[in-house]
C-alpha cells in the first residue's frame, strides 16, 4: 500500500523544493528564508502553502521554468504531472494488500501512501473514513500528498453499503481508476484469467442428460432444471460475458427455478 522508500524520498525530494518555491512567492509563512526552515514547519503549516499550491497551479509552470533546485527531466515531468491533481474530500473505503481505496463521487481510486500505509493514521476498525487530501500522478500511480485532514464522523450502515456497492461495481467493471496520467489508460489491463469454456461446455452437455422420472423424489425435478438453468448461465458467462441483455435473461429463468427448489421444499416441510 506504499511507495517504494525510493520512490517516496523523491516525492519529497521534489515536493518540498515547490512547495517552499510558493511559499516565496505567496509569502504566506514568513521568517522561512531556506528550504531546510521550509521543511521543519509544522503540518498546519504546510497545510496553508499545499492548499495555495493547488488554488495556483500555473506556479507548477514556473518552477518548471525556473528550476531554482536543479531537477533533471524526468524530475521536471514528475512535477508537470501534478497539474492532474484532484482535490477535495474523500472517502477511504477500505485497504488492499497493494493501496486503499479512495471514493470521490461516482469515482473509485486506488491510492498509495508515502513511506507508512495509510492504516496507520487510520485503523482499519474506523473505516469508512472522510479525508480532505489531494490525489496526485506519480510514475503512473496515484499517491495522497502527504497531508490529509480527517473528519471525526460516524456513519451509518446504509453510506457504508453505498459506499461497499461503489467500489464492487467499479471493480465489477475494471473502471477502479489507477493512474492519473493523461498518456496512460485509467484502468490497467485485468490480468489474464484461466479459460473455463471447455469445463463449461462439458458440464452443460452432461446436464441435458438429467431428467426425473416418474417415480423420483419430487425434489429432483426442479434442482435438475436449476442446474441446467444455471449451466445456460455459465455458457453465456464464458462466451460472451459483455450481452448483459442475454445474462439478465438467464438470471431471471435461474431465480424462476430456484424459487420452484423453494417451493418444492416448503411443501416437504409441511
Amino acid at each position: 500500500m506504499i511507495l517504494s522508500e525510493n520512490d517516496a524520498k523523491l516525492f519529497y525530494r521534489l515536493m518540498w523544493p515547490l512547495q517552499f518555491f510558493v511559499n516565496q512567492r505567496l509569502e504566506l509563512i514568513l521568517n522561512c528564508p531556506t528550504l531546510e526552515a521550509y521543511q521543519n514547519l509544522k503540518a498546519e503549516q504546510k497545510l496553508k502553502v499545499r492548499d495555495a499550491l493547488y488554488e495556483n497551479i500555473k506556479l507548477v509552470d514556473e518552477f518548471v521554468k525556473e528550476n531554482p533546485v536543479g531537477f533533471n527531466d524526468e524530475e521536471l515531468q514528475i512535477i508537470q504531472s501534478w497539474r492532474k491533481f484532484v482535490a477535495g474530500e474523500f472517502f477511504i473505503e477500505r485497504y488492499l494488500a497493494k493501496h486503499a481505496i479512495f471514493i470521490k463521487g461516482q469515482t473509485v481510486y486506488a491510492v498509495l501512501g508515502l513511506f507508512d500505509p495509510l492504516e496507520i493514521s487510520i485503523a482499519r476498525e474506523r473505516l469508512p473514513a472522510n479525508v480532505k487530501t489531494v490525489l496526485l500522478p506519480f510514475r503512473g500511480q496515484i499517491i495522497y500528498d502527504g497531508l490529509f485532514q480527517l473528519h471525526q464522523i460516524f456513519f451509518g450502515s446504509g453510506l457504508t453499503s453505498e459506499l461497499k456497492e461503489k467500489y464492487l461495481t467499479a471493480k465489477q467493471n475494471n473502471r477502479i481508476v489507477e493512474t492519473l496520467e493523461a498518456d496512460a489508460e485509467h484502468n490497467r489491463p485485468r490480468n489474464p484469467t484461466k479459460n473455463w469454456s471447455a469445463k463449461v461446455d462439458a458440464l452443460r452437455a452432461d446436464a441435458q442428460e438429467l431428467s426425473a422420472d416418474a417415480g423420483a423424489p419430487a425434489i429432483q425435478m426442479p434442482v435438475f432444471s436449476l442446474v441446467k438453468a444455471s449451466l445456460e448461465m455459465a455458457h453465456v458467462s464464458v462466451h460472451d460475458p459483455d450481452d448483459i441483455e442475454q445474462l439478465w435473461e438467464h438470471a431471471r429463468k435461474t431465480e424462476r427455478a430456484l424459487k420452484k427448489v423453494f417451493t418444492t421444499l416448503n411443501r416437504a416441510a409441511v
